[in-house]
Formats: structure tokens, C-alpha cells, sequence
């Protein structure tokens, strides 16, 4: 499991943070970052209730996620380029975020759709794909 904090456990400890500050801030009188950077007591005026709402909603969407195994397969692919024209590429907002697409990058498509495309940062494909094209056999 990664090191980084899923979204989920960083709202849900942003959220019991603000409960306990109330709005009012701690025995110093500072208030929390999420009162803070959110306009202040009116997000913290969160009960228990209210937080136990927030944790069962957390563990409902991430019931909700489960493990497939992939069968044998392969996957379309081709090194981005420069030239590559990306209006007809998916590529997350994490990836355009941190500077994607970069050298090294993989585009793929669906074999049966050829305009679903998606980007594949360098990395990812190194970790779950061999580099070695196998021979077109069309």
C-alpha cells in the first residue's frame, strides 16, 4: 500500500480535526487549518453525527472498490511524441497536474474502439508492462 494518504483518510482526519476545534481553536486560541483556510465556523460546526455520516460514507465508496485479475492479455500502445495529437487522448488531471505528457509516455487504445485512447505515464508502463513490442501479426 502506498505511503500517501488516499483523499478519503485526509478528508475524514481534515474533518476530525475541525470537530475538535470547533471554530473556536485550541487552548491558544489557534484555530485549525481547515477553519482556517475554509471560512471558520461554519464548516466546524460539525457534530458527531455528522462525522459518523461523513465515516460511513468514506467506507461504503471504498467497499465499493474490489480487485480483478487480468486475463492474459495485450494492450495497443505507441510512445507519445511531441506530435502526438492529445485531443483524442485521455489523460487524468493528476498527470496533466504533475506535467504529462512527457518522453516516455505510452499511448493506448482500445483494440475493438481505436478512438478510445488514454495516456500511460512512463513509469506505470515500466512496473506492469514488458517494453518489448511483440510482432505486429495483423
Amino acid at each position: 500500500m502506498s505511503k500517501a494518504k488516499s483523499k478519503y483518510a485526509k478528508a475524514l482526519e481534515d474533518l476530525l480535526q475541525c470537530w475538535r476545534c470547533g471554530g473556536d481553536g485550541d487552548d491558544n486560541g489557534q484555530r485549525c487549518h481547515v477553519c482556517n483556510g475554509m471560512g471558520g465556523p461554519n464548516v466546524s460546526k460539525l457534530d458527531g453525527n455528522t462525522i459518523n455520516e461523513a465515516i460511513e460514507k468514506i467506507r461504503e465508496e471504498i467497499a465499493t472498490w474490489q480487485k480483478y485479475e487480468r486475463l492474459p492479455q495485450t494492450t495497443e500502445m505507441r510512445p507519445w511524441t511531441p506530435s502526438v495529437d492529445m485531443d483524442r487522448v485521455s489523460i487524468s488531471p493528476e498527470d496533466k497536474e504533475r506535467g504529462h505528457p512527457k518522453e516516455g509516455g505510452m499511448i493506448a487504445r482500445d483494440k475493438e474502439n481505436h478512438d478510445d485512447q488514454w495516456y500511460i505515464r512512463e513509469a506505470y508502463f515500466q512496473r506492469h508492462f514488458n517494453a518489448d513490442p511483440l510482432p505486429n501479426h495483423e
